[in-house]
């Protein structure tokens, strides 16, 4: 059995999920439509600069689409899920979206009014 376990708050990064994006087509549908419901996301998350990321209205739909990013990234390749999810913290909003409780866009927006 495989576990798919995500950050709480502090673990992001300028440039964060960009190789995801790249080279994953199920990433770039998660960031895109993350993007969509989050307009200037993608270049917060990419560009900065890291005071705006820092942000907690910014910092954890960040790292929601980036763990939702990397958790369809590791479903494309391998062509199954993880048994199991779950998050420490904001994390837990991740989770929600990789089992399919929440969409990437409600997860963004929740997490984005949440900080």
């Amino acid at each position: 059995m495989i576990a798919a376990v995500f950050p709480g708050q502090g673990s992001q990064a300028i440039g964060m999920a960009k190789d995801f994006y790249q080279n994953s087509q199920a990433a770039k549908e998660i960031l895109d439509r993350a993007e969509l419901a989050l307009p200037g996301l993608l270049e917060i998350m990419w560009q900065g600069p890291k005071e705006s990321l820092t942000l907690t209205e910014n910092q954890q739909p960040a790292l929601v689409a980036a763990g939702a990013a990397a958790f369809a990234a590791y479903k494309e390749a391998k062509g199954k899920s993880p048994s199991f999810a779950a998050g420490h913290s904001l994390g837990e909003y991740t989770a929600h979206v990789a089992s399919g409780a929440l969409t990437i866009e409600d997860a963004v927006v929740l997490v984005n009014k949440r900080g």
